[in-house]
């Protein structure tokens, strides 16, 4: 506002949102005019209610959208005034008003400047007491099904609930607001101080208020026409007939299973009435298989979408109804949509504010893929769902598929839960690694963008954890290779050797063992994009780990043919190191590579003369025996050495045959004394090592001049 006089303008303070929610608030609450005709009176109760109408509706809209106006309508006393036209005319649209003020009160405990006098104030009107227990109280009497105009009544008013709800789910704990109220004596609880949830009034869990809840959920309403609430709500509507009975759904069975107010929900059949909800949007949940009723489902917005979900991750909790609950058909395919293309476009579409945009797109996605995966983590006991059917179902409807397309619109940690459940699915059955190759997994947009910089150690590793699976299960049935090669990701590879994680130093060295496992596909790439010298240098990682996947890809690099010998020399003095490692399996990968680097040339005899690499195989060969644990006992392969498992001793042994087929090699270890190792082991039982003795004899007296086909220590001998 501003006052003139001449010669100047004086502005003086003004708060439009102050003003402008008390007038609202009078326009609300005022009364019909007395001493009037009955037709005078018709005509002024007309003109009130359409003053009514457009009073509710611009506080609904601008509470919305300006959530600093929530903060005045409180201090206005709003929510009172809104709460007694519940039962009167544009009842419903009260409510939807009152839950915008609060919703948006609720959206501002913590924000910077909300720590101010005026809204500590507000927020200290909203904090758990008498006051918020009677307006649930006097909520809770509309929450039922009714029929007519008055059919929208029960499900807003549930909104309404949730509304005061969320500041007792969702309480500020011991900050300003909290401190406030007490200061003021607002409250005489020292519930405020308490970050803990608090419990709802006890008469919200009477056995009739839940059963209402129960049979709001399980109302179908018809599927055509606009949006229940759309005329009510005015130009844009943004709220679902559903979304305030799954909020306030959600939120009683967030409380927990072990809770009176959790258990009472799930005892009442909420949680069932949250699955069977979303059963109705399945594919296959109507007679024969075909499509079901949508139900509410049409009925939800985006935000009342989240709700649901949530509200269905509450009831798979193992203490509630346990994940067995979402392994349905149609529950599944409902999710899927949600991921699909045409639901991501539309939410994307949605305005931010309203729960759409980006924030919604990854909002829905990760709860829709978190509830995807959660039939697949085992409960404790063992207990739970069938992992073979649930993968079925899986496969059935395409889940990879959808899974690699939403990566294309994250990043970072963002892929964390997609990534995880694509490498937890493709590492369970050889379908959904072709699923994922169908899908454009390895796409090289896709792969630059998981394999980025900027992304998280777990989503590295668990995308390292996939293209490693894919390479390792190569064969000519499901050529992996070739669209491992298209996908480029050799300079990912050469800068994840030198990561600063561990967990992700070690799995990139394993991808270049299985890159090599089957054939030499990848010899010229690994040279030319310079992988080598940085996988070289991981036989001196301080991680153990990363040791043992080093040796094996460097062992596979000399398996299959000698064209690598040249770039392999240098990691011939680190491997006879390695022979000395604390750990077995890295001792033995190091021993199977050193024997490798023999089986197709001659070239290097002379460098694993002078590094000393025969020595260091006589004394693995005579050191003591330890038997196998874990998955390496029993671990063999397909070709020379397989047999030898992740025995040091076993494959020395075999690695000094490869060695004996060359004169150079053969002369050093007979002056070193390698018949002398064949006596002293020739008493051993193992059949295994006798074998390999033997092997080392033959070609010491026959001195032949090459390697038999087949001799070497191939990937699925020296392991994973």
């Amino acid at each position: 506002g501003c006052a003139a006089r001449p010669g100047s303008v004086r502005i003086l303070p003004f708060n439009p949102c102050d003003s402008l929610c008390c007038g609202l608030a009078f326009s609300i609450g005022c009364g019909t005019g007395g001493g009037q005709s009955h037709g005078q009176r018709w005509r002024h109760g007309w003109r009130l209610r359409q003053v009514d109408l457009y009073a509710l509706q611009l506080i609904l809209q601008c509470s919305r959208a300006c959530p600093q106006l929530c903060q005045a309508a409180v201090l206005a006393n709003a929510p009172e005034a809104l709460l007694r036209r519940c039962e009167g005319a544009n009842g419903a649209l009260a409510l939807l008003a009152l839950t915008a003020v609060l919703e948006g009160l609720h959206a501002r405990r913590g924000a910077s400047g909300a720590a101010g006098g005026a809204a500590a104030a507000a927020q200290s009107a909203m904090v758990p007491g008498l006051t918020t227990d009677e307006a649930i109280r006097r909520l809770g009497g509309l929450l039922q099904l009714s029929s007519g105009d008055s059919l929208t009544l029960g499900f807003v008013a549930a909104g309404a609930v949730a509304a005061y709800l969320r500041f007792y789910a969702q309480p500020a704990g011991p900050g300003p607001a909290a401190l406030g109220a007490t200061a003021a004596g607002a409250v005489s609880d020292a519930r405020v101080a308490n970050s803990r949830p608090l419990p709802p009034p006890p008469e919200l869990l009477s056995p009739s208020r839940l059963a209402s809840l129960v049979q709001l959920l399980k109302y179908h309403p018809t599927s055509s026409g606009s949006p229940a609430l759309e005329a009510m709500e005015g130009a844009p509507a943004r709220t679902g007939l559903f979304d305030g009975v799954v909020s306030l759904v959600s939120l009683l069975l967030g409380y927990g299973a072990s809770s009176d107010a959790g258990s009472a929900a799930l005892q009442a059949g909420l949680g069932g009435a949250v699955i069977g909800l979303m059963a109705a949007g399945g594919r296959g949940s109507g007679a024969g298989g075909a499509a079901g009723p949508p139900g509410g489902l049409l009925e939800l917005s985006p935000r009342g979408a989240t709700a649901l979900m949530e509200a269905a991750h509450h009831t798979a909790a193992p203490d509630a109804e346990g994940p067995q609950c979402l392994a349905a058909g149609p529950i599944l395919s409902f999710l899927t949509l949600l991921l699909g293309e045409r639901h991501q476009a539309a939410l994307s579409a949605w305005p931010a504010t309203a729960g759409g945009g980006r924030g919604g797109c990854y909002q829905c996605i990760l709860l829709a893929v978190e509830l995807i995966g959660r039939p697949l983590t085992p409960l404790p006991g063992g207990e739970g769902v069938e992992p073979s059917a649930y993968q079925d179902l899986l496969a059935a409807d395409n889940v990879m598929l959808h899974l690699v397309r939403v990566l294309d619109s994250l990043e970072g940690e963002e892929l964390l839960l997609p990534v995880n459940l694509a490498s937890r699915l493709v590492l369970s059955n050889t379908v959904f690694a072709q699923q994922f190759i169908a899908a454009g997994g390895l796409a090289q947009s896709t792969m630059a963008r998981c394999l980025a910089e900027s992304s998280p150690s777990p989503v590295l590793v668990d995308v390292l954890l996939i293209v490693s699976q894919l390479a390792r299960l190569n064969k000519e049935t499901f050529n992996t290779y070739e669209p491992l090669a298209k996908a480029n990701i050799y300079g990912q590879i050469r800068r994840l050797l030198s990561h600063p994680d561990a967990a992700v130093r070690s799995r990139v060295c394993n991808l270049v063992g299985n890159m090599c496992r089957h054939s030499a596909y990848f010899y010229g790439a690994l040279e030319r994009h310079g992988l080598l010298p940085p996988l070289i240098d991981r036989c001196a990682d301080p991680d153990k780990t990363t040791r043992k996947f080093a040796c094996f890809a460097i062992g596979n690099a000399g398996f299959h043919n000698h064209n690598l010998y040249g770039a392999l020399e240098p990691a011939i003095s680190p491997l006879v190191a390695l022979l000395r490692d604390e750990e077995d399996k890295t001792r033995a990968n190091a021993a199977g590579a050193l024997g490798n680097l023999v089986r197709n040339s001659s070239a290097l005899c002379g460098e694993l003369i002078r590094a000393g690499a025969l020595r260091a195989l006589l004394d693995t060969a005579l050191s003591p025996e330890r038997p196998p644990t874990g998955a390496a006992a029993g671990r063999g392969g397909a070709s020379g050495g397989a047999d030898a498992g992740g025995s040091p001793v076993k494959i020395a042994l075999f690695s000094l045959g490869n060695m004996c087929a060359h004169r150079e090699c053969r002369e050093s270890l007979i002056a070193l004394g390698v018949q002398d190792v064949i006596r002293r082991l020739s008493s051993n039982p193992d059949q295994t090592q006798q074998k390999y003795l033997q092997r080392i004899q033959q070609k010491l007296q026959a001195g032949m001049p090459g390697v038999a086909p087949g001799g070497g220590v191939s990937a699925s001998s020296v392991g994973r």
